[in-house]
């Protein structure tokens, strides 16, 4: 999960010294990691990267087929 979210290069980084965008990576590579039936995300991509901001969103679709996903999110643009 830490490579679907783009978090291998901050491993071994504790979660208070990660920048917004990190933490908001790291909180949704904790959602998706278990086997939830819901999954609840919101505004995941606040605070990302507009590069990381599409494929975080397409790990997203990715992670949740099968599952109930209720997502809040700002302006998310499928590329």
């Amino acid at each position: 999960m830490l490579a679907a979210c783009l978090l291998t290069e901050i491993k071994d980084t504790k979660a208070g010294e990660l920048t917004l965008g990190l933490q908001k990576r790291l909180s949704l590579a904790m959602a998706l990691i278990g086997d939830a039936k819901l999954v609840i995300l919101s505004n995941p991509l606040v605070g990302v990267d507009p590069v990381s901001k599409n494929k975080l969103l397409h790990t997203i679709i990715r992670y949740t087929r099968g599952r109930s996903l209720i997502m809040s999110s700002r302006d998310v643009q499928v590329a």
